[in-house]
């Protein structure tokens, strides 16, 4: 997109396909190398970011003029998501179910960038989905000279339950689009040092009910960034509002403060004149246990996948029948001792110790915050550090979690 030096800004329509950012936002808070869920302001900002790159534009010449939302909504939807909505000027599309579930959605969402598109609204099309559908309206988009521009993601996770999940756009969509960034890309380039746009990632506080100020007073949040040495660093609140934090606000006399960790501050959101975020005041630490997604997730999550890899190999064999292998030329016979221990090590056996393992992932997390409901306010417990210790060596572990 070649644009006159003088001529007014880019204007994005950004539309969301609701069905599919749930999805991905499951996706991105509990399966990514994140675990946090993007925010809507993170998005917003990170697609201004793209199209300057690719149009080399200033990201300031670059505006969000059109926001919706389409989703299948029940007859009691949530309150707390729409004052969200309200609160990032995103215009909401209902469709209702019934006891076909969700009918016309796509279309509605369709209809709607369609129409904006025809009545000169927006010059380039934000379409937050994967949904291969879309194809005809990227193609009519493209009649009307509007560029299409669609996050891409391919991804393999286990689910909860161990079971093998992939979360990924239609190609036939992909290939249709003028640009298909991954999001992983974007992410990990709104991470890195130098970009001063919004944080792209929310850590949601379920206690304050996405409120901006909780029962205490204080904005609750938590560090989205801060570089080792830095006397400052930046706070992500529960309404997705990035606040610097320099050092002497922090209480307490730290020198500062570890990634995601929560904190309570006060605070006036205005921004400043000549600054590019509002100054976050008297940060204080505050308890994961105030939050729906303690550190312990992390480690839950690794012992789930550690698990169902070890089920997948052992189920491949009979429960009672004893293991085999391959012929490996040059490689010496095993000793008597070692194969009478392995022999007693079926895969019925092995299979049955994975399920224990999962059922005291289970007990630990039968409590109602999340955490362990038998052992002291440590997170992770000990017990679970003490099962992860057996993967010391597998590249995903992390050194915090030693016992």
């Amino acid at each position: 997109m070649n644009r006159p030096p003088d001529s007014p800004p880019t204007r994005l329509g950004v539309f969301y396909d609701g069905g599919w950012l749930h999805h991905l936002g499951q996706y991105f808070s509990r399966h990514s190398q994140w675990k946090a869920r993007p925010s809507f302001a993170g998005i917003h900002d990170l697609m201004r970011w793209y199209v300057s790159r690719v149009a080399d534009q200033d990201v300031h010449d670059i505006v969000v003029t059109e926001k919706h939302y389409v989703r299948g909504r029940g007859a009691d939807p949530s309150s707390t998501f729409d004052a969200v909505l309200e609160r990032e000027g995103i215009h909401r599309h209902d469709v209702r179910y019934n006891r076909h579930g969700e009918k016309g959605a796509d279309v509605l969402l369709a209809l709607e960038a369609f129409h904006r598109a025809l009545e000169g609204a927006y010059d380039i099309a934000v379409l937050i989905t994967g949904d291969a559908d879309f194809v005809p309206l990227v193609e009519r988009l493209h009649r009307l000279d509007v560029w299409v521009v669609i996050p891409d993601i391919v991804a393999t996770y286990l689910d909860d339950a161990g079971k093998k999940q992939d979360i990924k756009c239609g190609r036939a969509l992909i290939q249709a689009v003028d640009h298909a960034p991954a999001w992983e890309h974007l992410f990990e380039e709104a991470l890195k040092p130098g970009y001063d746009l919004t944080y792209p990632f929310i850590w949601l506080d379920a206690q304050f009910d996405g409120s901006e100020i909780g029962p205490d007073g204080y904005r609750h949040g938590s560090i989205s960034r801060w570089e080792d040495g830095s006397p400052y660093g930046f706070i992500t609140d529960t309404a997705g509002r990035a606040w610097y934090v320099s050092r002497d606000q922090l209480v307490g006399q730290r020198e500062s403060l570890p990634l995601y960790q929560p904190v309570a501050f006060l605070g006036d959101p205005v921004v400043p004149a000549g600054k590019s975020h509002p100054p976050a005041l008297g940060i204080r630490p505050v308890p994961h246990t105030m939050f729906t997604a303690p550190p312990m997730d992390d480690l839950v999550e690794f012992l789930r996948a550690r698990m169902s890899e070890d089920e997948q190999v052992a189920s491949q064999y009979e429960p009672d029948g004893p293991w085999k292998a391959g012929e490996e030329p040059g490689r010496a016979p095993l000793e008597k001792n070692i194969a009478a221990y392995l022999s007693r090590l079926s895969p019925g056996r092995v299979l049955a110790d994975i399920e224990a393992k999962r059922e005291i992932l289970r007990l630990h997390e039968g409590g109602p915050d999340g955490r362990c409901p038998t052992c002291s306010d440590e997170s992770p417990c000990t017990t679970l550090r003490l099962l992860a210790e057996v993967y010391l060596d597998h590249p995903d572990y992390r050194t915090e979690w030693g016992a």
